[in-house]
C-alpha cells in the first residue's frame, strides 16, 4: 500500500487522528497507540519522500506593497514586525 503526498502533508493529515488516539491511550483505551509502530517512509514511494519545494520569501518592496494594501492598521500590525 502506498500513500500519496509528501511526508509533511501526510504527517499534517494524520496528526489530529494520532492525537485523538493518544488521548485514548492516556485514558487506558486502547492500551497502546497503533500509530507508534507505523514507519511513514516505508509506506511512501521513494520519489515522494522529499519535497523539492523552495520557499520564496517576499522582498522588501513586495512587503511594502502588501502593507500599503492593508486598509486597516490592525491588519498592517499583524503582517508587520514593526509596531506603531
Amino acid at each position: 500500500m502506498g500513500l500519496n503526498g509528501k511526508s509533511k502533508t501526510i504527517q499534517l493529515t494524520l496528526t489530529p487522528m494520532c492525537n485523538a488516539i493518544e488521548l485514548g491511550v492516556t485514558d487506558g483505551d486502547p492500551e497502546s497507540n497503533p500509530f507508534d509502530s507505523i514507519k511513514l517512509g516505508k509506506l511512501q514511494p521513494r520519489d515522494q519522500r522529499v519535497s523539492k519545494f523552495k520557499a520564496a520569501p517576499f522582498n522588501i518592496d513586495e512587503m511594502e506593497l502588501i502593507l500599503k494594501a492593508c486598509e486597516r492598521q490592525e491588519k498592517r500590525n499583524m503582517l508587520s514586525a514593526r509596531r506603531s
